[in-house]
């Protein structure tokens, strides 16, 4: 149930003042128990703000997430002093929201209470599409997350953030972003916010972690361009089978297998063209090919 997209505080730059007012505001309501509503964009960083409001307020307490549109039976709290972090619970059909607000009027009064929404909180409540009393007792404080597009001095911090976060889970060495980078970055409209942020950096670093995995050890610094950065740059995660419990070893072999077979198939099977796009020499790919089992 719990389950931490990135970690707190890193969602905006330190010396974003706005956002920094909007944390400093819903930590004194959360120290008082009054329940925080944090609107948002997909991908805008409304746990990560969640997360790094509680760390400011009430560090010592666990947080139980809630995913409202499977809400089916209410969990136990782990203790009295406990937050609870529900996640879109105006997407929740009447019988469900119902159901919440039976488990809300019996958990501790001194239960710290968090939701979150994409959804425009008062357009729901007057189309009855949210229950009323469910909106006036989640929304005591409703706090706006802009989009990423629309704080543009978060980009480059963020981006950093992420890049020394996966360089360093990836075990390789990236100096930063060049000029052009830089530039692709901040003009770049992320539509995704920084969720779409995060999934770009990361998979750059898995990239670069493939493609020196053989390099020579005390090998010099790479840095990030803006061609590295392109969509068609690196692949859907998603896509590739990787075991959790696996070696760092064995999940870039993983990596480097599905890469090499869908730049193959971009060049029709090429391999003299599949090698020169990977920047590789022919005579090396011909090995790679029969260890990854893709001759």
């Amino acid at each position: 149930m719990n389950n931490e997209e990135y970690g707190a505080g890193c969602f905006f730059a330190p010396e974003n003042g706005i956002m920094r007012e909007k944390i400093d505001l819903a930590v004194r309501f959360a120290k008082s128990n009054t329940p925080v509503l944090v609107m948002g964009e997909a991908g805008a960083g409304k746990r990560a703000f969640v997360r790094e409001v509680l760390r400011a307020s009430r560090p010592d307490i666990p947080l139980t997430i809630i995913n409202c549109p499977f809400f089916s039976s209410p969990p136990a709290l782990d203790q009295e002093d406990s937050a609870v972090l529900l996640v879109e619970p105006a997407e929740m059909d009447a019988a469900g929201q119902e159901s919440l607000l039976a488990w809300l009027s019996v958990i501790p009064p001194q239960t710290v209470i968090f939701s979150t929404t994409r959804k425009n909180w008062d357009a729901e409540s007057k189309s009855g599409a949210l229950n009323n009393e469910l909106a006036a007792k989640l929304g005591l404080l409703p706090v706006y997350l802009p989009p990423l597009r629309q704080r543009p001095e978060d980009i480059l911090p963020l981006a950093e953030y992420f890049l020394d976060r996966y360089s360093r889970a990836c075990a390789v060495k990236i100096s930063g972003f060049n000029d052009a980078a830089c530039e692709a970055l901040r003009s770049h409209r992320w539509t995704g916010n920084v969720r779409e942020l995060k999934n770009r950096i990361e998979a750059v670093c898995l990239n670069k972690a493939a493609a020196s995995a053989d390099a020579m050890p005390g090998a010099a610094y790479d840095t990030v361009s803006a061609d590295d950065l392109k969509p068609g740059a690196f692949m859907a995660l998603d896509s590739i089978q990787i075991d959790v419990h696996s070696t760092l070893k064995n999940a870039l072999d993983a990596f480097k297998a599905a890469f090499i077979k869908k730049v193959l198939a971009e060049f029709d099977g090429n391999r003299k063209k599949a090698a020169a796009s990977m920047d590789i020499q022919r005579t090396y790919l011909f090995p790679l090919l029969k260890s990854y089992g893709l001759e």
